[in-house]
């Protein structure tokens, strides 16, 4: 009995000892710093500096079909640090692979030209733990998805608590996307806009319960002839939120998210890149604190190998009752990529 307990516990000691697998892991990080100066809408003036991204990536190949990624992510002032992302893919075959996991849904494409992220994203960007399933071929892809998104519809909350009673509906999405050498095309739909970061985070409650799904879609188009290239965005609700929606931050009726955003861009001889863009954002969701319009120039180019430099100019107007106040702002983006 002696030596068979010794054989025993010599086996679990080799079973914990040997790894299960050897998974090539790749880490990946940027860092970008900013400053910025301007006069804001209430007629003051700002000044900062701040770390705008500081972000590490792991993403370990376990088997020639599987994958895993973790990503982590801190903004100052904005986004403390934490899990980004956290995700496995599962090739099925050749064009097929499922993501399960932590990750933001497909729904929209939000690249930029410019410094600053474009109110599209502000607007449709969605993070969730999603079941994501995609399948491409020769040009083109379409994905389907499945979520329990933030902003709650039909729910009770325990007054004592402020606890959900009820919450068991998942939210869902399509996308497809057309893509060659020159031009890009995007359609996606999401069953509930108001599971938006943007949107949901500006919430005035506990939770951002909405009182029925609002379904939205996103537009993206992107073409690339040379040095030139042009961009376009659009994302909009196909319905309306409801008075007291999103914990009371919602006042009144006719309330239709929406933003569009369109970006011109030109290499020149130096590897420099001069650009512009013009956005707008329905007036209906001055809630979100999103201005009203923004016009925008911006240079880009790398000073030192290794880094790139952005610089960017932004005009805004707010959203008012009565008239409109203006606000100017420069920013200058310093970048490193490992």
């Amino acid at each position: 009995m002696k030596f068979k307990n010794g054989l025993i516990s010599a086996a679990i000691a080799t079973a914990l000892s040997a790894p299960v697998y050897a998974a090539d892991v790749n880490i990946s990080g940027a860092l970008e710093v900013e400053v910025s100066s301007g006069d804001n809408f209430a007629g003051g003036t700002t000044t900062d500096i701040v770390l705008a991204t500081a972000a590490v990536g792991l993403e370990a190949e376990i088997n020639n079909r599987i994958s895993a990624t973790v990503n982590f992510l801190y903004e100052e002032d904005d986004t403390p640090f934490g899990l980004d992302e956290g995700f496995i893919d599962m090739k099925l075959d050749e064009e097929s692979t499922i993501t399960m996991g932590r990750t933001f849904v497909p729904f929209g494409n939000y690249d930029s030209y410019m410094v600053s992220d474009p109110m599209t994203l502000e607007i449709g960007e969605t993070s969730e733990t999603a079941f994501i399933y995609q399948s491409v071929k020769n040009n083109l892809s379409g994905t389907i998805y499945l979520f329990n998104g933030d902003a709650e519809r039909n729910v009770n909350i325990d007054p004592f608590t402020l606890e959900l009673t009820n919450d068991d509906e998942l939210d869902y999405g399509v996308d497809f996307t057309y893509s060659d050498r020159e031009m890009s095309v995007g359609v996606s739909y999401i069953s509930n806009i108001a599971d938006s970061d943007g949107l949901s985070g500006a919430t005035a409650g506990p939770y951002a319960n909405v009182k029925s799904a609002v379904p939205g879609y996103a537009l993206s188009v992107a073409y690339q002839s040379g040095r030139l290239g042009l961009r376009g965005q659009y994302v909009t609700a196909d319905g309306e939120l409801s008075n007291g929606d999103l914990g009371g931050a919602v006042v009144g009726n006719k309330v239709r998210p929406s933003a569009a955003n369109g970006e011109v861009a030109y290499q020149m001889d130096n590897n420099m890149t001069v650009a512009a863009s013009y956005q707008v954002i329905s007036s209906t969701i001055a809630f979100t604190g999103l201005p009203k319009y923004i016009t925008s120039v911006a240079l880009s180019y790398q000073p030192i190998a290794g880094m790139d430099l952005g610089i960017e100019y932004a005009s805004k107007e707010d959203h008012q009752m009565y008239g409109s106040n203006t606000a100017d702002q420069f920013t200058i983006n310093m970048a490193v990529e490992f």
